[in-house]
């Protein structure tokens, strides 16, 4: 197969999964639409996006907080379905801080995190073609990337959980009702591309020649993700390919209204006003559509947080094990039964955790300084 049509099926079935999220695992996906009046590239950085730096780069998604007039507030939490495992128990942190954590994932009904013998009938379950085809497309992602799955590293069994999302079956009978199949839409976005090949002419392009360059390197799995991020990078146009029918679809508006919904019914009859919503970047612009129709605005500036770390000198997962320290200390001082002493000592414990990675990091770099110049010397 050529390598340009190669890349297009790639790039089209890479955007049924990024759209579909947990529907057992997804790719991530950059935001879609900006809103009226906002900078298109800094709006869909406020949900994902690629950092490049000096010795590599890194793959950031966001928590961006809205707040209503009675005060309420929720927070947008994008996923990343398979990612750094440092990035997912910072997440597992951060979320039991919330009154109630809304979270997606297509499944079917029995599925439950808290009671393993439904969960396994349930996934003994025949599976749709398209779903065995994106899980297929997942498993290889994550095994060529080294990376992490979301639903083995996020803990989904806490009180505070609760589903936010179509059930398989209604999600299939919905597909089937208005057309939406994967392969339909795979299609649909491969015509797109062929019948306007300008929308990418002046984005930059990942070769072949880089392709394989990585796939031989020593370090394999960093230099493919590096690849793979610049694509994600291009990819605000993938998702258009699922508003055909505007907020009709399935994949995206069907879900984001479930998400919503959910929301209502926890603020209004459970009395939470401490909200978190976990779901894929694609949906996140949706989303906040319909928060700000309820009057949510966004405070503040968005939260980023490193998913794939991708750097020579893995700072970018360093930052991240000392981030989900301090918020294991920020949830014991939230906890008034364990007192005073007991807080300071975890933070006086985390500092000195800190102080000796430090030091630990500037004997690596001596002797790594040394052993360069003894090469150097002979």
């Amino acid at each position: 197969m050529p390598h340009n049509l190669l890349k297009l099926v790639g790039r089209s079935a890479l955007a049924a999964a990024a759209a579909v999220g947990t529907l057992a695992w997804a790719t991530p996906a950059q935001a879609e639409a900006a809103r009226p009046g906002a900078n298109a590239a800094d709006d869909e950085e406020r949900f994902l996006r690629y950092r490049d730096m000096r010795n590599g780069g890194v793959l950031e998604t966001t928590i961006v907080r809205y707040q209503n007039d009675a005060g309420d507030t929720v927070d947008l939490i994008g996923a990343v379905h398979v990612g750094d495992q440092v990035y997912y128990d910072l997440l597992n942190e951060r979320f039991a801080g919330y009154d109630a954590l809304l979270y997606e994932m297509v499944k079917p009904r029995g599925h439950d995190f808290r009671n393993p013998q439904p969960r396994r009938a349930a996934e003994e379950q025949d599976s749709p073609f398209a779903m065995q085809l994106i899980g297929g497309l997942q498993k290889a992602l994550q095994l060529a990337l080294e990376l992490d799955y979301q639903t083995q590293r996020i803990d989904y069994t806490p009180d505070n959980f609760v589903h936010a999302d179509l059930y398989l079956e209604d999600f299939m009978r919905l597909q089937e009702e208005r057309g939406e199949g994967f392969l339909d839409l795979i299609i649909k976005q491969m015509m797109r591309d062929l019948t306007n090949p300008q929308a990418r002419q002046n984005q930059p392009q990942v070769s072949l020649i880089e392709i394989m360059d990585a796939m031989n390197a020593p370090d394999r799995a960093r230099r493919l993700k590096l690849l793979f991020a610049r694509e994600l990078s291009n990819m605000g146009d993938l998702t258009s390919v699922f508003e055909s029918g505007g907020d009709d679809s399935v994949i995206l508006g069907e879900r984001n209204r479930k998400a919503v919904a959910v929301m209502d019914d926890v603020l209004e009859r459970r009395g939470m006003d401490n909200l978190g919503i976990f779901y894929g970047a694609a949906h996140m612009p949706g989303i906040e559509r319909l928060l700000e129709d309820r009057g949510f605005k966004q405070v503040g500036e968005p939260e980023y947080l490193i998913a794939w770390d991708m750097t020579l000198d893995g700072s970018g997962r360093r930052e991240m094990r000392e981030r989900t320290r301090n918020a294991i200390v920020e949830n014991v001082a939230g906890n008034a039964d364990e007192g005073p002493a007991a807080v300071a000592a975890l933070r006086a414990e985390n500092e000195r955790l800190r102080k000796l990675n430090d030091a630990l990091r500037r004997q690596v770099e001596a002797m790594q300084a040394q052993i360069e110049a003894e090469q150097a010397g002979n």
